[in-house]
């Protein structure tokens, strides 16, 4: 159960450190 955890939580950070950048460009080039 541990290991699951530790995965998912991983995975959160690493989807969350690559992908809010790609939307905050996409957001930043539609509104200029």
């Amino acid at each position: 159960m541990e290991l699951m955890m530790r995965i998912s939580f991983y995975l959160g950070l690493v989807s969350g450190i690559y992908w809010h950048p790609r939307f905050d460009v996409h957001s930043r080039t539609r509104t200029q």
